[in-house]
Protein backbone atom coordinates (compact mmCIF):
# COMPACT_ATOMS: atom_id res chain seq x y z
CA UNK A 1 0.00 0.00 0.00
CA UNK A 2 1.54 2.94 -1.16
CA UNK A 3 2.11 5.63 1.88
CA UNK A 4 0.19 8.35 0.39
CA UNK A 5 -3.32 6.48 0.27
CA UNK A 6 -4.59 7.48 3.98
CA UNK A 7 -4.11 11.07 2.78
CA UNK A 8 -6.05 10.37 -1.09
CA UNK A 9 -9.02 8.94 1.60
CA UNK A 10 -9.39 11.88 4.07
CA UNK A 11 -9.90 13.98 0.25
CA UNK A 12 -12.63 12.11 -0.52
CA UNK A 13 -14.50 12.36 2.36
CA UNK A 14 -13.69 16.55 2.27
CA UNK A 15 -16.90 17.46 0.44
CA UNK A 16 -18.88 15.39 2.84
CA UNK A 17 -16.75 17.09 5.85
CA UNK A 18 -17.06 20.74 4.10
CA UNK A 19 -20.59 20.62 3.89
CA UNK A 20 -20.92 19.21 7.79
CA UNK A 21 -18.66 22.20 8.91
CA UNK A 22 -20.78 24.48 7.10
CA UNK A 23 -23.81 23.05 8.48
CA UNK A 24 -22.70 23.57 11.99
CA UNK A 25 -21.38 26.50 11.89
CA UNK A 26 -25.16 28.07 10.10
CA UNK A 27 -26.77 26.21 12.75
CA UNK A 28 -25.05 28.06 15.67
CA UNK A 29 -24.42 31.65 14.21
CA UNK A 30 -26.38 34.79 14.89
CA UNK A 31 -27.22 35.99 18.52
CA UNK A 32 -29.01 35.28 21.56
CA UNK A 33 -30.67 37.32 24.24
CA UNK A 34 -32.03 35.18 26.19
CA UNK A 35 -30.23 35.33 29.09
CA UNK A 36 -30.55 39.52 29.25
CA UNK A 37 -34.20 40.62 30.93
CA UNK A 38 -36.95 41.78 28.07
CA UNK A 39 -40.86 42.22 28.21
CA UNK A 40 -43.38 41.48 25.38
CA UNK A 41 -43.71 43.27 22.77
CA UNK A 42 -46.63 45.76 23.36
CA UNK A 43 -47.71 49.04 21.55
CA UNK A 44 -50.14 49.55 24.54
CA UNK A 45 -47.89 51.54 26.96
CA UNK A 46 -44.95 52.52 28.07
CA UNK A 47 -43.06 49.33 29.70
CA UNK A 48 -39.79 49.47 31.81
CA UNK A 49 -36.74 46.66 31.61
CA UNK A 50 -34.16 47.11 34.55
CA UNK A 51 -30.56 45.77 33.60
CA UNK A 52 -28.00 45.64 36.02
CA UNK A 53 -26.58 49.41 35.50
CA UNK A 54 -29.79 51.32 34.10
CA UNK A 55 -33.35 50.79 33.81
CA UNK A 56 -34.71 51.10 30.32
CA UNK A 57 -38.24 52.87 29.64
CA UNK A 58 -39.61 52.31 25.96
CA UNK A 59 -43.03 52.22 24.49
CA UNK A 60 -43.48 50.73 21.00
CA UNK A 61 -45.03 53.20 18.48
CA UNK A 62 -46.52 52.10 14.73
CA UNK A 63 -44.63 54.14 12.01
CA UNK A 64 -45.61 53.76 8.64
CA UNK A 65 -45.51 50.20 7.77
CA UNK A 66 -42.59 50.10 10.13
CA UNK A 67 -42.44 50.05 14.16
CA UNK A 68 -40.62 52.10 16.35
CA UNK A 69 -39.29 51.68 19.37
CA UNK A 70 -38.74 54.69 21.75
CA UNK A 71 -36.78 54.76 24.98
CA UNK A 72 -34.73 56.48 27.24
CA UNK A 73 -32.18 54.64 29.68
CA UNK A 74 -31.45 56.01 33.14
CA UNK A 75 -28.63 55.17 34.96
CA UNK A 76 -29.11 52.80 38.07
CA UNK A 77 -26.97 55.17 41.00
CA UNK A 78 -26.81 52.10 43.71
CA UNK A 79 -25.45 50.21 41.12
CA UNK A 80 -22.89 52.67 40.10
CA UNK A 81 -19.24 53.59 41.12
CA UNK A 82 -19.44 57.21 43.87
CA UNK A 83 -16.87 58.04 41.79
CA UNK A 84 -18.45 57.61 38.72
CA UNK A 85 -19.21 61.64 36.85
CA UNK A 86 -18.89 61.01 33.32
CA UNK A 87 -19.74 58.48 30.64
CA UNK A 88 -16.72 58.50 28.43
CA UNK A 89 -18.77 56.04 26.06
CA UNK A 90 -21.86 55.10 25.48
CA UNK A 91 -23.26 52.64 23.37
CA UNK A 92 -26.99 51.30 23.55
CA UNK A 93 -28.85 48.46 21.41
CA UNK A 94 -32.75 47.65 20.98
CA UNK A 95 -32.87 43.69 20.23
CA UNK A 96 -36.20 42.10 18.51
CA UNK A 97 -35.94 38.80 19.95
CA UNK A 98 -38.50 35.70 19.50
CA UNK A 99 -39.77 33.50 22.38
CA UNK A 100 -36.67 32.00 22.70
CA UNK A 101 -34.27 34.53 23.09
CA UNK A 102 -32.77 34.52 19.17
CA UNK A 103 -32.41 37.94 18.23
CA UNK A 104 -34.32 38.94 15.00
CA UNK A 105 -33.08 42.50 14.68
CA UNK A 106 -31.10 44.93 16.10
CA UNK A 107 -30.08 48.48 15.73
CA UNK A 108 -27.85 50.57 18.08
CA UNK A 109 -26.59 54.07 19.00
CA UNK A 110 -23.16 55.69 20.11
CA UNK A 111 -23.71 58.99 21.49
CA UNK A 112 -20.87 61.42 22.56
CA UNK A 113 -19.36 61.27 25.65
CA UNK A 114 -21.30 63.54 28.78
CA UNK A 115 -21.33 64.06 32.57
CA UNK A 116 -23.49 61.20 34.18
CA UNK A 117 -26.43 63.09 35.69
CA UNK A 118 -28.64 60.78 37.44
CA UNK A 119 -31.72 62.61 37.02
CA UNK A 120 -31.09 63.07 33.35
CA UNK A 121 -31.38 59.95 30.34
CA UNK A 122 -29.93 58.69 27.74
CA UNK A 123 -31.92 58.38 24.54
CA UNK A 124 -32.12 55.65 22.23
CA UNK A 125 -34.94 54.61 19.15
CA UNK A 126 -35.22 52.99 16.25
CA UNK A 127 -37.12 51.70 13.08
CA UNK A 128 -38.19 48.28 12.65
CA UNK A 129 -39.77 46.52 9.35
CA UNK A 130 -41.06 42.86 11.58
CA UNK A 131 -41.92 41.80 7.73
CA UNK A 132 -42.72 37.79 8.59
CA UNK A 133 -42.47 38.45 12.33
CA UNK A 134 -45.11 40.22 12.99
CA UNK A 135 -47.52 37.79 13.43
CA UNK A 136 -45.48 36.06 16.10
CA UNK A 137 -44.71 36.27 19.60
CA UNK A 138 -42.17 38.59 20.20
CA UNK A 139 -39.78 40.70 22.56
CA UNK A 140 -37.40 43.55 23.56
CA UNK A 141 -34.34 43.27 24.97
CA UNK A 142 -31.75 45.96 25.41
CA UNK A 143 -28.21 46.20 25.84
CA UNK A 144 -25.41 48.66 26.54
CA UNK A 145 -21.69 49.24 26.67
CA UNK A 146 -20.21 52.56 29.04
CA UNK A 147 -17.26 53.66 29.85
CA UNK A 148 -17.89 55.31 33.41
CA UNK A 149 -14.82 57.94 34.12
CA UNK A 150 -14.71 60.43 36.97
CA UNK A 151 -13.89 63.39 35.03
CA UNK A 152 -14.03 64.28 31.06
CA UNK A 153 -12.08 61.35 29.04
CA UNK A 154 -9.32 63.44 28.35
CA UNK A 155 -8.45 64.37 31.80
CA UNK A 156 -10.21 60.75 33.38
CA UNK A 157 -8.31 59.08 36.46
CA UNK A 158 -10.35 56.52 36.75
CA UNK A 159 -12.06 54.00 34.56
CA UNK A 160 -14.34 51.49 34.45
CA UNK A 161 -16.39 49.37 31.82
CA UNK A 162 -19.96 48.06 32.15
CA UNK A 163 -21.97 46.15 29.32
CA UNK A 164 -24.55 44.18 28.52
CA UNK A 165 -25.34 42.56 25.75
CA UNK A 166 -26.25 39.79 23.35
CA UNK A 167 -23.91 36.83 22.87
CA UNK A 168 -22.85 35.20 19.67
CA UNK A 169 -23.65 31.50 19.64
Amino acid sequence: MPPFRPVLQVFRLFPFLSLLAAGLCLGCSGQSAKHLPCARWESIAPQTVRMRHLLFRYQVVPVGDEVGVMAEASPRPDRLPDWAAWYGEIGLDIYITDENGTVLARQGVTLPPRSLDPEAALPVQARFNLGTNAGRPLFVAFGYRLILADAPPDAATRKILVAEGALER
